[in-house]
């Protein structure tokens, strides 16, 4: 093979190997980026559960007990029956 055709190819060969290494580089980060956002989504699915977890609410029951006498009192102060 010719002189020139050998530097070539080797010259091509190191140019493929540094974008090898510069796209690994490039996927670690993103990999490292949508970690971050696992942690996030994470996060603000834990707090939105917690924030709204039925467990936490009461009974039906106690919804009827709970809002009557503001329903009572919105009927007094708008003279309307329910």
């Amino acid at each position: 093979m010719n002189y020139f055709v050998m530097l070539s190819v080797r010259k091509r060969y190191h140019q493929l190997q540094e974008d090898f290494q510069f796209n690994l580089a490039v996927l670690d980060e993103r990999d490292r980026e949508l970690e971050r956002y696992d942690v996030i989504t994470a996060r603000t699915l834990t707090v939105e559960h917690n924030r709204c977890n039925p467990s936490d609410l009461p009974e039906p029951n106690s919804w009827r007990l709970h809002f009557m006498p503001l329903l009572d009192q919105t009927e007094i102060e708008c003279d309307i029956e329910i």
